[in-house]
């Protein structure tokens, strides 16, 4: 017994939480030559109440029959903890998206972008520079609490993806041939989750709780219809070619599609990925790990990572750290690895080990000057550069608003973008503004348009609220 849990320790492996109210779930799968195995799943009944250091407590014994050893853990957030929305930005790449994505978020939400947590998939992008995104909003506190859960585990190497994208890549996988829109759903216990996916990307997602299984087949039909009409309404696709439900339920497929005018499919989804031993031990909790598999499918991009931007960073720099570290001591290694090869005579060996010491310490504090100069020499050219550059901008912008245009925000982001925001009495003076924009010297180097402008009503009349984005052109 000893030696078959020896085996199954491994570093490589991968473990997927996931916590609703009810229950606790976790998947353990590992890399294998081509593709993912799954090799264990543990399931807990929670108590109604629970707080987070309980939880800890109760996790950790499971974790230990898994035999995990310090390895990277993925939580699996539940849709309902969630909101998402498909909306449109005007930017094509991870670094610009990651700028706008927290004002966007407080639309949707009503708190300040520092109380919220994002995180997104982009669906597409267009010749004018926008992309089509998933965005996926969450407070602040319900992060927290699991970031509680991970720390009171010890657990170092972590992220937190939204389950839906865990369906989304279960049915990529059992499908990979099936391109159009179909609508997944997921049972799982009471709690059902509907996506729409295609092309292997998520579009829309939704969930809710059913008070029994008697209950959710008389609702389904009319969730289902209800979420398609979302999902067209939200994202502009047409609607979805059929249905697929994740579930070993007795449920009748052919009731359903008869009620919503749709093919229905059942799928057996744990026999489809998983071992036969491991597939009947996950039937017989009753719930579902459909997107605790999914997730561990595959990679998952770091912009799904559902984690505080402070978060990010710290780990950015930990891993420069640890791989500035490793670099130095290989270098250090090769070094003296030939100073040792050359030098034959044994009895010098100390002798050449201490002189290169000495030599090293002395190009260090000289490389560290330099480095030191030419980072101040770069920041204040770098700062007059820019300094220079913001003043020709806003006194160009000075001297073409037209007097009846009110700036009220301007924002100027790393030479490659400049928002201008403010209002007006009449539309004709913002398009104006754009056409000159566009003539001017200053803005000579960015595309100018109107990202929107809004009608609102005053004490003093209407005015027009607007916005906008200039983008530097690419060369």
């Amino acid at each position: 017994m000893k030696k078959q849990a020896k085996q199954k320790k491994n570093k490589n492996d991968i473990f997927i939480i996931q916590v609703v109210e009810d229950y606790l779930k976790i998947i353990k799968c590992r890399q294998a030559l081509n593709k993912r195995e799954f090799i264990d799943f543990e399931f807990m009944q929670l108590v109604e109440g629970i707080n987070d250091k309980e939880l800890a407590q109760k996790t950790k014994p499971l974790l230990e029959k898994l035999n995990y050893n310090n390895n990277k853990v993925i939580l699996s957030l539940p849709r309902h903890q969630a909101t998402c929305r498909y909306i449109k930005v005007p930017a094509k790449f991870p670094a610009e998206i990651d700028k706008i994505i927290p004002f966007q978020a407080s639309k949707y939400l009503p708190y300040p972008p520092q109380e919220l947590v994002t995180g997104y998939q982009i669906i597409s992008t267009d010749k004018e520079g926008y992309s089509h995104i998933n965005l996926n909003i969450v407070h602040k506190d319900i992060i927290s609490g699991y970031l509680s859960f991970v720390n009171s585990l010890d657990i170092k190497n972590f992220s937190i993806v939204l389950n839906s994208y865990g369906l989304c890549n279960l049915y990529s996988e059992i499908e990979p041939k099936t391109p159009g829109p179909k609508m997944i759903i997921d049972l799982d216990g009471n709690y059902v989750e509907l996506i729409v996916a295609s092309q292997k990307k998520l579009f829309f997602s939704r969930s809710f709780k059913a008070a029994s299984l008697q209950s959710l087949e008389s609702i389904l039909p009319e969730e289902i219809k209800k979420t398609n009409s979302a999902y067209i309404k939200e994202t502009g696709q047409a609607q979805v070619e059929g249905v697929v439900i994740f579930t070993n339920k007795n449920i009748s497929a052919q009731s359903v599609s008869s009620n919503i005018s749709l093919p229905v499919e059942l799928f057996d989804y744990s026999s489809k990925v998983c071992p036969k031993e491991l597939s009947e031990k996950i039937k017989t909790t009753g719930t579902s790990a459909a997107g605790l598999i999914g997730i561990g499918l595959k990679e998952i991009n770091a912009e799904l990572n559902i984690l505080p931007q402070e978060v990010k960073m710290l780990r950015v720099q930990a891993f420069k750290k640890k791989e500035f570290i490793k670099s130095t001591v290989t270098i250090l290694l090769a070094v003296l690895a030939l100073t040792l090869a050359i030098t034959k005579d044994l009895d010098n060996k100390k002798h050449y080990r201490d002189k290169l010491k000495i030599e090293l310490d002395k190009i260090s504090k000289e490389a560290k000057t330099l480095e030191e100069l030419e980072k101040r020499f770069g920041i204040l050219e770098s700062q007059a550069k820019y300094r220079l550059q913001v003043l020709e901008v806003l006194y160009e912008l000075h001297k073409m608003t037209p007097k009846d245009i009110y700036l009220s925000s301007f924002i100027y982001e790393d030479e490659n973008q400049i928002a201008l925001r403010g209002h007006t009495p009449e539309l004709n003076y913002v398009l104006e503004l754009v056409s000159t924009l566009e003539k001017s010297k200053a803005f000579g180097n960015f595309t100018s348009k109107l990202r929107y402008a809004t009608k609102k009503k005053t004490q003093t009349g209407d005015i027009i609220d607007f916005e906008i984005i200039c983008l530097k052109k690419k060369h």
